[in-house]
């Protein structure tokens, strides 16, 4: 049994990389049959903001801060992507989706924004309570494929596929890390069609809300080099500073992606306390200065990366941001996703006229609820309506200053209702079970079923070749750390849906279906190697590849 493992070993590997290979590009290739480079998506006002902004670039002289010229913004509000209350043409629903699918009109809008004469009278236009890195994807994306709606997601394919080049480098000799890239591309072929199935919500992979899942490759290339506690190479530590910078501008289009920052500082801080109390235990490698210490250097970088990231951002946005997030607001993300998941906390914080089928609604009306119950009009979002008597707030004055008011709420709520703020939060885990069960049981599951056949079947067979190649075999000793390791990812990844649960939490859902994944694949390992009277210690496994 040895002598036939060994012998799988070496092609099973060339196998797990070629298999990687085509699946990457079947990824590709599926995500243009269903149209996801010739698409935009929702919301129409954080998009159409970012768009403007990376175009306005583009003009002598370029509009730097991350602001954007009127003129241009005018293109898109005249074209239908105006909200309510503005000045442009206003879509119907159903007009406004045709108009995000229709590939040949978005690219004329692009050209005619991209030329359009500027009007100096006109202000220049900052983009609200969202993600300014978004608009430098949006820039690069058209300075290296031009100025059309395609750019978008052959950028995504780039960075994807730099990501997934350095991994191969990296861990071309693990099995196990072959086989977890495996599942991480069929799972990227499942998302385009994951994000059509939520129309203009979600749309398109090119969606900075699904750049979560983006991040997660480079995010776990850093956390595997810090397991290994293996010497870095010229080549591992190249590596880890690239996907270090991936990784902190995928960060700046969604910061929901920090979650994966937070669990490698974490897993840092977790072995600085194991070689703390069990120093006869330390293993790996070490310098004379830092001792074992050395072997977070990974970490190191990866935080270096984010706060040259953020400090860019800081630093070079315009004095209309001063004093706002440059990121997506979070409390009242918080606030709106604990309300919905809390029936009793919706019927004492929230006025009973609120429409409960809008989750911004619910936040903004127990906000307003809030500054009128304590005649707050000390921020610069509120205002006494002297016609309804009582306190209005607007948000897009300030939303720094508003985000701040919903959480004063939180904290209202923590300290006179702490077991239902406490319960909330496995209420919103049970309601994020539900949502993504909807998404299978709703009439458009024979499609979900359908468009899951091939992403299992890649899966399938990239379990064989791992198992073949001895990924799967692993001593008792290091059971513990991996162990450990997977632990750190499904809790980490948890924490998203626990504070907003819904269909945008898409890499803790791929870190949860690696994770049982994993599972299934190891136990019927097992399985099959004690029925064959073989135990899984005595499997061949060099230590060097796993």
């Amino acid at each position: 049994m040895n002598v036939r493992i060994d012998q799988w070993r070496a092609p099973s590997c060339v196998a797990l990389l070629i298999l990687i290979v085509i699946t990457f590009c079947l990824d590709f290739a599926h995500g243009i049959k269903l149209g996801q480079d010739n698409v935009l998506f929702g919301p129409t006002n954080r998009v159409r903001q970012s768009l403007a902004v990376a175009l306005s670039r583009f003009y002598d002289p370029p509009a730097i801060g991350y602001v954007a010229y009127g003129s241009v913004v005018q293109v898109f509000k005249d074209s239908g992507f105006s909200e309510p209350g503005e000045r442009g043409l206003r879509l119907a629903p159903k007009a406004l989706i045709r108009l995000l699918n229709d590939g040949p009109e978005l690219n004329r809008i692009l050209k005619l924004a991209a030329t359009i004469p500027i009007d100096p009278k006109l202000p220049l236009e900052t983009i609200g309570a969202s993600e300014l890195g978004y608009a430098d994807y949006i820039e690069l994306s058209f300075r290296l494929f031009g100025i059309n709606v395609s750019a978008l997601y052959y950028f995504y394919f780039l960075l994807l596929g730099v990501a997934c080049l350095l991994y191969l480098i990296e861990f071309r000799k693990s099995p196990l890390l072959l086989f977890l890239l495996v599942i991480f591309l069929a799972e990227q072929y499942f998302l385009h069609a994951y994000a059509r199935r939520w129309g203009i919500e979600l749309n398109a992979i090119t969606n900075s809300r699904l750049f979560s899942g983006l991040a997660l490759l480079p995010a776990a290339h850093i956390m595997f080099v810090l397991w290994r506690h293996e010497q870095p190479s010229a080549m591992t530590v190249a590596s880890v500073f690239v996907q270090a910078a991936l990784f902190a501008f995928i960060v700046t289009c969604r910061y929901e992606a920090m979650w994966q920052a937070t669990m490698i500082v974490a897993a840092c801080a977790a072995l600085g306390l194991y070689y703390l109390f069990f120093p006869n235990r330390v293993s790996g490698w070490r310098t004379a200065s830092l001792g074992p210490h050395a072997q977070f250097w990974p970490a190191g970088v990866l935080v270096v990366a984010l706060i040259v990231a953020h400090l860019n951002i800081n630093l070079t946005a315009d004095a209309r941001y001063a004093g706002e997030a440059k990121n997506h607001v979070f409390w009242h993300d918080f606030l709106m996703s604990t309300l919905e998941a809390s029936p009793d906390l919706l019927r004492i914080y929230t006025p009973a006229d609120t429409d409960t089928n809008n989750g911004d609604s619910i936040a903004f009306d127990t906000v307003r609820r809030h500054v009128n119950e304590r005649n707050d009009l000390g921020s610069p979002v509120t205002d006494f309506d002297k016609q309804r008597n009582r306190i209005e707030i607007n948000p897009a004055k300030s939303w720094t200053a508003y985000d701040q008011l919903a959480k004063a709420v939180v904290w209202r709520m923590c300290q006179e209702h702490p077991w239902l703020m406490f319960k909330s939060v496995f209420l919103k885990l049970g309601l994020h079970l539900y949502r993504m069960t909807v998404y299978w049981m709703s009439p458009w599951t024979s499609y979900a079923w359908q468009s899951l056949a091939f992403p299992a079947v890649i899966c399938a067979l990239g379990a064989v070749l791992c198992v073949l190649a001895g990924g799967m075999a692993r001593p008792i000793s290091t059971l513990g750390s991996e162990f450990a390791v997977w632990a750190f990812f499904v809790l980490f990844a948890t924490m998203t849906p626990a504070m907003k649960p819904g269909i945008f939490s898409i890499s803790s859902i791929f870190t949860h279906v690696a994770a049982v994944l994993i599972v299934v694949v190891y136990g019927i390992s097992i399985s099959i190697g004690w029925l064959m009277g073989v135990s899984a210690r005595r499997l061949p496994m060099a230590s060097s590849a796993n």
